[in-house]
């Protein structure tokens, strides 16, 4: 199954685990005969896969192997590889940026970032709320879930509590108009309404911002991320304009 390979199981053990999974107890010769591992490598690999957990050795005259049931093997498996990623992450990130820091000659940096889809505009959102200290404007915003609405108005929030000038202008009355509303009132979040299509920008204390273009002509979302203080600030008096023109809620 490419989805096992995917997770990042091998192509024998991928083999190895589909097999035991269709046929049950099996040997290592049986493996080998009714899978695509040659008999030299089912030891390796139904080892490695006895570590991960994801089959267990049987004892006898003839050592059998079983798979776990999936939704304990598996599931456990994934869990301790996604805890050990996010180990090397946190590991890995300040060992990775005193590289960055030590070059004798750094190289120039271009002041906007490209990236696509909600999960990487999301995810520059969400560290601009962390980040902002003094002013988070924001205009354009079409929630696309409850969940995604309330994650999102939580942050603004959290900031709110730091003192920092939140400001929401949203684009279009649609469904969720209503309860945004009554969330903003409740985490004391500056709202209005200006009607916009297509886009949206985030403007995080005068010196980053992120423009995200979002019409249905695209194939996902395009996310600008700009981390230079004169264009942030040329967007705030952009936005500022808007917040003039809009109409209260």
């Amino acid at each position: 199954m490419k989805e096992l390979k995917e997770l990042g199981l091998t192509g024998y053990e991928a083999s190895i685990y589909s097999t035991l999974l269709d046929y049950g107890k099996l040997t290592a010769k049986e493996l080998s005969d009714r899978s695509t591992v040659p008999p030299t490598a089912v030891y390796p690999n139904v080892e490695s896969l006895v570590k991960k957990g994801l089959i267990q050795k049987l004892s006898g005259k003839i050592a059998t192997f079983e798979a776990l049931p999936p939704k304990v093997g598996l599931r456990s498996w994934v869990r301790k590889e996604a805890a050990r990623i996010m180990e090397l992450e946190e590991e890995l990130i300040p060992l990775l940026e005193e590289r960055v820091n030590q070059k004798q000659f750094p190289a120039a940096r271009e002041p906007i970032f490209l990236s696509s889809g909600v999960e990487a505009s999301h995810e520059i959102t969400l560290g601009f709320m962390d980040e902002a200290k003094k002013s988070l404007f924001i205009v354009g915003w079409a929630f696309r879930s409850n969940k995604n609405m309330y994650k999102l108005l939580k942050g603004l929030r959290d900031a709110v509590e730091r003192k920092v000038d939140v400001r929401l202008i949203l684009p279009r009355k649609e469904k969720s108009f209503e309860r945004v509303k009554k969330i903003c009132k409740e985490y004391k979040i500056k709202v209005k309404y200006y009607p916009l299509q297509n886009f949206s920008i985030v403007i995080c204390d005068e010196t980053e911002c992120k423009i995200t273009l979002k019409g249905s002509d695209l194939p996902e979302r395009v996310n600008m991320k700009i981390e230079d203080p004169n264009l942030s600030k040329a967007l705030e008096e952009y936005f500022l304009v808007l917040w003039r023109k809009a109409e209260p809620v």
